[in-house]
């Protein structure tokens, strides 16, 4: 299905992406019609425009998150958290309507061929299906068209701000501001009997609103709003005020204010951060109130998700309710909409859409978006490379998708059929030659196929270019111009060899190895293929590019190179948010070829460069239509993966080369290597495919990167298709998925799950009846009932389970460790945790799907007490710190069979300038201390000695994990090792509920 995404650089994109499924208790619903609010909609793309200062304004507490991240997990995985995020798509769409086509078990309200209108920003996208949860849909009236059923979101919010304003038959209300939210508050108080005042700065908004049953309009450019609603009310002032403008500061709650009579009521709807003069507001005894969305039940998991409405009695107008009201005033007439309807347009324009929306001087309001039935009439093969039609033009290069999915190029049949324009012309040098030179000779002739070398800006450093620079004056001296043809090939070979061994050696960002910048220049190379040249092999490293590549007619080797470069350069750093400093060398080393020889010499130069190089990954093998020649045997990019996974490498370092830290064994002359998909070479291990169920910011940033480029990624499940593409796309999976069904059919494939707490179980189960090997994120279970159950599936399953305890493969946690091997006797240690405060709306409060904070967290400490001491653990006592029931908070003691003993402190309670996690351990003749990971400090022989660490052992156990799939070492962490730390886990909670120590 197609979906709109937007990126956090404010790019937008209709994306192909797995159907979603109907959430337990919901339907799944084919949309009809979407409703573009402007105002909100158009604030959220103005943010994801903004450069990252302007961001890190605008959300002070996401820098303090991220600060809170770097201290915790070192400045690079907070970085890669940032980038993630960043790159990461998000939806568009809050209010929709639409035809149910699925309806879960749980849900007895809707059934299949309902109309239904449905809200929330966390699932009434635009998108050409929604799943939507029960109580965030309402039964659309018969006579009610569903482009005005998609409305119902829109209108429940103005209704909402209605209801706090409580307007009484003849009160007289002024209202702030009529954009959609405004105009249609406008409809309702007049509806119910109130006399409104309308305010904005646009006068058609203001004819707009007299249609909507305004009584008075004011523009404040032509008047002040204050002495217009005094004079409208005799000096008493007005009953209510409807703030319906976004923004912050005094001025606008000050007029409000000011234009109210005592003991008025004014509302504040959406986004609008208000300062009040105290003194005014406190003498006219006003009332502030502030309307949360569509009405009582927003923002409640349980109610919206979970399905719990309140009783009519306590809560008489929820937001269910409100939207049923809503549509009942669509019915009756009360609420006409057409005034406010400026725009319709196909669902497959809605990136056109929006960007004249972002215009300045656009005048519409409302804004509807009309679906096709059974399809979005967006027809791909009607678009070259993948560009929708609305943003293709001529003579511009494709908007790229930013998750770095490699779209369909363009098929050419009828160019493979056509030996003129593809046949290979070998450099003539008695032919009219075009010579042009900058610090390298640029030789062109028409026709002839040229062998070209770009690179990255970073990609050499000064010292080796100035090394060059003093050759070349040493060369020139020897060899005075002018010079001959032989003698001009002569420095060209003599300088490129060196050239080619220093780009090599991976200096630089090495930017190239990333494939969401690899795809931008794939993109790039590949779109005037077959008409402004022909394109040959190439190889993308990770610093430099190497392609052939034959001029057509018209067009020359410069001009073509500048579009390149000036288009993928461009894009790269708004990608990356690069500053102003060149992202290309300017200069290019290119070779005109005189013979078919030299022709497939430089195609197996390419095919061979990363083998050469000893890369296993962060390089790209392509080729485009090809050039012919009579004995050339072309190689096409079916042959070669399209994209291969780079391994994360260190800026300024290539990806690691093969395990051995050997270059590989050199290739038979003339044959490619077979590459596997993930771009291994052949000679390393087999490894089972890969599937991911749950590819959320911690999968995408803490473990996948560990595993890129090393395995076969098959498939990813995700609750959400954009966030299953988008995994997809960036790592490189075959398929992406909103349902796991296929997963569990292959025995002896590898699953990673990182969903939330409460499917861990049932998936793990799922999993070893299909004898697969599992990593799971810990928890592994949230009950005691469930460990059962997986103790009895590994009795039987031919697969395995590793949790994913990332603490004890830490290299600081490894180092003591170690240490402790020649220390006898018990160790006593102590484990500080300051967790923070847990926000009510964090899922981690859900204990239903979390388990709670100690077992959903504090179980990584119990694995870690078990791994350090390495003895059976014999008791335990636990008691939880603060109000009787909350659970976030904790101190617990752990007696182990050899004498040992440790502590845990786990706290919401502390200040963040401490560090999040310490801890020491006390054996004989060693102390060890450390923090976050980060810092090991080690006392021995009364000396001191401080070692730094930069992982939690997320990377480490990925690593053994992948061996062990591999079969080059035993399973890193046995199922028994896991089950005794959740056993030790699971007492813990019974020693705290129970409220006495526990023998274990």
């Amino acid at each position: 299905m197609k979906q709109l995404a937007q990126y956090q650089d404010g790019r937008l994109e209709l994306q192909d992406v797995p159907a979603p499924q109907p959430p337990p208790g919901g339907i799944l619903v084919r949309t009809t019609c979407s409703v573009i609010s402007p105002g909100t909609e158009k604030m959220k793309v103005e943010q994801a425009r903004m450069s990252l200062l302007q961001k890190a304004r605008a959300r002070p507490d996401q820098v303090r998150k991220v600060l809170d991240t770097a201290r915790t997990l070192g400045w690079k995985a907070a970085y890669e958290k940032v980038r993630n995020r960043l790159e990461s798509p998000t939806p568009l769409g809050y209010s929709a309507a639409g035809v149910v086509v699925a309806v879960d078990p749980l849900n007895n309200r809707f059934k299949v061929g309902d109309r239904v209108a449905c809200g929330g920003a966390e699932c009434a996208f635009h998108a050409e299906l929604i799943a939507v949860p029960d109580l965030l849909a309402a039964a659309i009236p018969e006579s009610v068209a569903d482009w005005q059923a998609a409305y119902t979101t829109l209108a429940s919010i103005s209704l909402q701000s209605v209801r706090q304003a409580e307007p009484r038959l003849g009160d007289r209300v002024l209202v702030i501001g009529q954009g959609l939210v405004g105009l249609l508050a406008t409809r309702l108080l007049a509806s119910s009997g109130a006399r409104v005042m309308a305010v904005d700065f646009d006068p058609r908004r203001l004819q707009v609103a007299t249609t909507m049953g305004a009584e008075q309009t004011v523009n404040p450019a032509a008047g002040s709003i204050v002495e217009h609603a005094l004079d409208w009310t005799q000096g008493a002032g007005v009953d209510a005020v409807l703030i319906c403008v976004g923004g912050k500061g005094a001025s606008t709650a000050d007029t409000a204010i000011a234009s109210l009579r005592d003991r008025g009521i004014m509302v504040i709807v959406g986004i609008h951060d208000a300062e009040l003069a105290w003194k005014t507001a406190y003498m006219k005894d006003i009332q502030v109130r502030y309307s949360r969305s569509y009405g009582p039940g927003r923002y409640d998991p349980s109610y919206e998700w979970g399905g719990v409405d309140y009783p009519i009695g306590h809560v008489r107008w929820t937001e269910n309710r409100n939207f049923e009201a809503c549509l009942h005033l669509m019915k009756s007439g009360g609420l006409d909409l057409a005034p406010l309807t400026t725009r319709q347009a196909h669902f497959a324009d809605a990136i056109t859409v929006y960007n004249e929306l972002m215009q300045p001087g656009n005048t519409d309001i409302g804004v509807v978006l009309e679906y096709a039935s059974g399809s979005s009439g967006f027809q791909p093969e009607e678009c070259p490379a993948g560009v929708p039609p609305a943003l293709h033009k001529a003579g511009k290069m494709p908007d790229l998708h930013s998750s770095g999915k490699m779209p369909e190029l363009r098929k050419r049949p009828e160019l493979r059929n056509m030996p003129e324009l593809r046949a290979f012309i070998p450099f003539n040098p008695n032919t009219k030659t075009d010579k042009t030179r900058r610090n390298l000779p640029h030789w062109e002739q028409e026709g002839v196929t040229q062998f070209v070398t770009f690179r990255q800006a970073d990609a050499l450093p000064q010292e080796v270019l100035a090394q060059w620079s003093r050759d070349e004056e040493a060369w020139l001296v020897q060899h005075p111009r002018p010079w001959s043809a032989e003698t001009e090939h002569l420095y060209d070979d003599f300088f490129h060899e060196r050239k080619e061994q220093s780009l090599d050696q991976g200096y630089g960002s090495c930017l190239l190895a990333d494939p969401e910048v690899s795809v931008i220049v794939r993109n790039a190379m590949h779109h005037f293929d077959g008409e402004r040249y022909i394109l040959d092999d190439y190889v993308i490293m990770p610093n430099h590019v190497h392609v052939l590549i034959k001029p057509l007619p018209g067009h020359d080797l410069s001009s073509i190179m500048h579009s390149w470069k000036s288009f993928t350069s461009r894009e790269i750093k708004k990608r990356h948010s690069l500053g102003e400093a060149p992202f290309w060398q300017a200069e290019r080393f290119d070779h005109a070829l005189r013979s078919e020889a030299i022709l497939e010499l430089k195609r197996e130069y390419i095919r061979q460069n990363p083998v050469k190089s000893g890369l296993r990954s962060g390089f790209v093998w392509g080729s485009g239509i090809g050039v012919v020649g009579r004995s050339s045997s072309g190689f096409q990019p079916e042959e070669c993966p399209a994209v291969v996974p780079p391994a994360l490498h260190e800026a300024g370092k290539m990806p690691e080369l093969h395990s051995s830290g050997n270059m590989p064994e050199p290739q038979p002359s003339g044959k490619m290597p077979e590459p596997q998909p993930s771009g291994k070479m052949p000679e390393l291990r087999k490894m089972p495919e890969l599937h991911v169920i749950g590819a959320g910011n911690f999968a995408r940033t803490m473990l996948l990167p560990h595993l890129a480029g090393e395995m076969t990624f098959a498939s990813v499940i995700n609750g959400t298709g954009l966030s299953a593409e988008h995994v997809k796309q960036k790592f490189g999976f075959r398929r992406a998925d909103t349902q796991a069904e296929e997963v569990f059919t292959a025995p002896g494939e590898a699953v990673l799950i990182a969903t939330r707490h409460h499917l861990h179980a049932p998936l793990v189960l799922r999993g070893l009846a299909a004898n697969q090997h599992l990593f799971v994120e810990k928890p592994l279970c949230l009950t005691e009932t469930e460990l059962s159950e997986i103790d009895r599936a590994m009795q039987t399953t031919q697969g395995s389970v590793m949790v994913g305890f990332n603490r004890r493969f830490a290299p600081a946690t490894t180092t003591v460790k170690q240490l402790l091997k020649s220390v006898p006797g018990p160790r006593c240690l102590a484990y500080h945790v300051f967790a923070g405060p847990l926000p009510k709306d964090h899922w981690y409060a859900n204990e239903s799907e979390s388990g709670g904070r100690i077992l959903g967290e504090g179980c990584h400490f119990f694995d870690f007490f078990c791994h350090l001491i390495d003895s059976p653990a014999i008791s335990v006592s636990a008691q939880a710190i603060g109000r009787s029931g909350l659970t976030d908070s904790v101190m617990a003691q752990v007696a182990f069979a050899d004498g040992s003993n440790a502590q845990l402190i786990y706290t919401a309670g502390g200040d963040y300038a401490f560090p999040k996690e310490t801890w020491r351990v006390f054996a004989n003749g060693l102390v060890a201390e450390c923090e976050n990971f980060q810092k090991l400090t080690l006392f021995r022989k009364r000396k001191r000695e401080t070692l730094s660490h930069r992982s939690k052992g997320h990377a480490e156990e990925m690593a053994a994990w992948r061996d062990f799939l591999g079969g080059k070492a035993p399973h890193p962490l046995p199922y028994a090792a896991s089950h005794k730390s959740m056993l030790l886990t699971f007492a813990a909670l019974r020693s705290i509920r129970e409220n006495k120590s526990l023998a274990l």
